[in-house]
C-alpha cells in the first residue's frame, strides 16, 4: 500500500531552467529539465516530512 499523496505544483520555465514550486509546503527547486526539478521538489517534500516526523499523521499545509 502506498502513502503517496497528490499535491499541486506550479511550473515556471526560465530560459534554460525549470522551476517547480509546491505551495502547500512552500518548497521550490530548479533543474535543467522539468523532471529533474520535479524530482528535487519531491525529495525536498520527503525530507520535510521526515524531519517533521508526520508522514502518517495530518500534514500542516500552507493555505496562503
Amino acid at each position: 500500500m502506498s502513502n503517496r499523496k497528490k499535491l499541486p505544483v506550479l511550473l515556471i520555465k526560465e530560459e534554460n531552467q525549470y522551476i517547480v514550486y509546491c505551495p502547500a509546503f512552500s518548497i521550490a527547486n530548479q533543474g535543467p529539465t522539468f523532471n529533474s526539478a520535479l524530482y528535487k521538489v519531491k525529495n525536498g517534500i520527503e525530507l520535510f516530512l521526515d524531519e517533521m516526523d508526520i508522514k502518517n499523521d495530518s500534514i500542516p499545509l500552507n493555505n496562503n
